[in-house]
């Protein structure tokens, strides 16, 4: 799978969940994915880390 087509999934995942939670106020990438391109394929062993920002 190409990175770009992960980071795409997780998007989803937050628009579709994280988003609609009180405390939710945004999200990035973070990790080894977030120094890769888009076109780089993804590891079969790594993943996509996302940070989160909460709203009290």
């Amino acid at each position: 799978m190409k990175v770009g087509t992960a980071r795409a999934i997780a998007l989803e995942w937050v628009k579709e969940y994280a988003s609609r939670e009180v405390w939710f106020h945004g999200a990035y990438f973070s990790g080894s994915t977030s120094e890769k391109a888009e076109d780089e394929e993804l590891p079969v062993s790594s993943d996509v880390d996302m940070s989160y920002s909460y709203r009290w």
